[in-house]
């Protein structure tokens, strides 16, 4: 992964706390992709990361790992809560943010375990 490109995307800072994940779709979202002849598949790559006082997280692209779209930028003071969570059978870890409008599911894999509690634990830290 290019760390600049992330940089200049702002979806990290000098900090350097982000984490590749899987963004998942509704369960509303699958059904329609799976209605529409779509392949059925849990969500699209992405990377979260932290940018100063905000959570910011992108979609990428299929080849190449470069920021794609923003899914969203918000900050601190906007999250209602936030839960770090295994997965089934333990073998990911999720990440649920929740905001006034919407709540994200964030799943990484276990090897990323590590860049996803410090995701975690920075948010918790600044919401006190």
């Amino acid at each position: 992964m290019n760390i600049d490109l992330f940089k200049e995307a702002r979806i990290m800072d000098d900090r350097e706390l982000y984490c590749r994940i899987q963004i998942s779709y509704s369960e509303l979202g699958k059904m329609l992709r799976i209605a529409s002849g779509m392949t059925a598949t849990a969500g699209v790559d992405g990377i979260v990361g932290i940018n100063e006082n905000t959570l910011v997280c992108y979609e990428l692209t299929l080849f190449g790992g470069k920021p794609a779209r923003e899914v969203f930028r918000l900050p601190f003071e906007s999250i209602l809560s936030i839960e770090l969570r295994k997965g089934l059978l333990g073998l990911s870890h999720n990440l649920f943010v929740q905001t006034e409008k919407r709540r994200y599911k964030l799943v990484s894999t276990l090897g990323k375990k590590q860049q996803l509690e410090a995701l975690y634990q920075a948010i918790k830290n600044e919401k006190k």
